[in-house]
């Protein structure tokens, strides 16, 4: 299945999907995003979203070899903001800046 075909039916899937659970927010395929999608030999996968309020997030991935498509679904459960001060931090102690001498010493170690 070229990459076009996979778009139009992964988005397809996702609309079906989402009008079934989802009674009172109807949509069409063409309002089902694309977030990320890839297509590697005979196999696709994509990483879909809806502007339908649900907090859900699909994945949909063909097969190529048995000619199946499967669809998973998830539903955010948090979202945790890790401020600039913090991620500031980590990079430091990735450059070895602050960190005890034995975790500064082995590359394996990044923080």
């Amino acid at each position: 299945m070229d990459e076009r075909k996979f778009a139009a039916q992964a988005r397809r899937l996702v609309a079906q999907y989402s009008n079934k659970h989802n009674p009172d927010h109807m949509i069409e395929p063409d309002d089902v995003y694309i977030v990320w999608m890839c297509k590697t030999l005979q196999n696709s996968k994509a990483l879909l979203s809806t502007p339908v309020p649900d907090t859900r997030y699909y994945e949909v991935t063909y097969n190529g070899n048995k000619g199946e498509a499967y669809l998973d679904v998830y539903v955010k459960e948090k979202n945790i903001c890790f401020g600039y001060p913090l991620l500031r931090g980590d990079l430091q102690r990735q450059q070895g800046r602050g960190v005890p001498g034995r975790l500064r010493q082995g590359k394996e170690h990044l923080l």
